[in-house]
Parts: structure tokens; C-alpha cells; sequence
């Protein structure tokens, strides 16, 4: 996802309400109200965010999956 990546959180499962509550900068947001409406995150979804960077998400998409190497475990980063 990159920029504005509200759509690609919902189809990954974040909640509309987590969204909002990050939108309006609360602690009840998916990143704690620190993302803001740009960098949403939530690692219990698998949602790393977007980055208003083009080709941003490349770095954060190969340590990711050179983590889930590490540990072992059988997981397709996209």
C-alpha cells in the first residue's frame, strides 16, 4: 500500500473504527494514534502500512520477509 492506504487496511481486516480512531489521532487507533492518516499499522493483521515515499514499502516488505526466514516460518510477503 502507499499514501492513502485506508482501503488496503480494511480488506487486511483493521477495523473501520480502529481506522477512524487513528484518523482523529486517538489512542484506540490502530497504530495508537501516532500514524495518523497516512501510516496506519497493525501487526496483528499483518499490516505494515503505506508510505507516502514511492517504492517505500519495498525495504520494509524485504526485512519483513527476511524476518519470517529467520524465524521459520512458512509465510508470502506482499
Amino acid at each position: 500500500a502507499t499514501y492513502r492506504e485506508h482501503g488496503h487496511a480494511l480488506a487486511r481486516g483493521v477495523s473501520a473504527r480502529s481506522i477512524m480512531a487513528e484518523m482523529f489521532g486517538r489512542v484506540d487507533g490502530c497504530s495508537r494514534g501516532r500514524g495518523g492518516s497516512l501510516h496506519l499499522f497493525d501487526a496483528e493483521h499483518r499490516f505494515y502500512g503505506g508510505n507516502a515515499i514511492v517504492g517505500g514499502g519495498l525495504p520494509v516488505a524485504v526485512g519483513l520477509a527476511l524476518a519470517d526466514r529467520l524465524q521459520g516460518r512458512d509465510r508470502v510477503t506482499r
